[in-house]
Formats: structure tokens, sequence, C-alpha cells
């Protein structure tokens, strides 16, 4: 997971890297792990601005 999400992002592949990080906030969310969840929707939130100010 990873793998694909930092392939994403070097590639800048917008969709595919929302998608896997949205997988990854799923997955800490259901692990408990609040810090980290937060932590990937304040990229998330980045990867989503960048996408607004292509457009």
């Amino acid at each position: 997971m990873a793998a694909a999400t930092d392939t994403a992002s070097a590639q800048g592949w917008r969709r595919p890297l929302l998608a896997w990080l949205l997988v990854q906030v799923q997955r800490a969310e259901a692990a408990g792990d609040a810090d980290t969840a937060a932590a990937l929707r304040r990229r998330v939130g980045i990867v989503e601005q960048g996408a607004t100010r292509v457009k």
C-alpha cells in the first residue's frame, strides 16, 4: 500500500493517490490510530487543494 501511494505521488497521479490515501485513512481509523488518520487526512487535503489550483 505504501509503495502504491509513493508511486502515485511520484508520478503526479492525483486520483490514484487520493484513493490510496483514503484506504490508509480507513485502515488507520479501524486500527484506532487517530494520529495517523489525522495526518493522512491532512495529506488528502493538500492533494485536493492542488487539484483545484490546476483546473
